[in-house]
């Protein structure tokens, strides 16, 4: 999970606009950078390794039940476990991002900054149910936290 976030904060930094266009080719002449930027394919095991164990333990709960097929009281318990989970922290940075976001605005980056937040007024009844990519739907690389598109 850390190469995964090293990833993508480096695919951040590479796509960001910089104030000296010579900072890039010593980034990239970096062997930790290449070895950070190499990391997709530790991403892309990441989600085939989950998708791996979410399917045995699927699996492992209709061989205990001695079914072939899940009821609706399964599936729901299923996306249950998988909300605690993940909302704790969602709302964390959700909150904590919409509300400070507003308050530091200095910085040579900061119009990226101020992208990642800006339609979180209209939007954000969508981003709190989980369905940002169903409603609400916005450009690809802007409006209030577009990179939870997945969740």
């Amino acid at each position: 999970m850390f190469l995964i976030v090293l990833n993508y904060t480096a695919f951040y930094q590479m796509t960001a606009p910089i104030w000296d266009p010579w900072q890039i080719l010593d980034f990239f002449q970096s062997m930790s950078i290449a070895i950070v930027i190499s990391s997709n394919i530790a991403c892309e095991a990441f989600f085939f390794l989950s998708a791996f164990i979410s399917g045995y333990q699927c699996f492992m709960i209709l061989e205990a039940k001695g079914k072939n097929v899940f009821s609706i009281k399964d599936i729901a318990k299923i996306y249950f476990r998988k909300y605690l989970r993940l909302a704790p922290f969602y709302y964390f940075i959700l909150g904590f991002g919409w509300a400070s976001c507003s308050y530091i605005s200095d910085g040579p980056v900061w119009s990226i900054m101020r992208g990642l937040w800006y339609n979180c007024n209209s939007t954000w009844i969508s981003k709190v149910f989980f369905v940002g990519n169903i409603i609400g739907f916005q450009e690809p690389t802007e409006g209030c936290m577009y990179w939870v598109w997945a969740v």
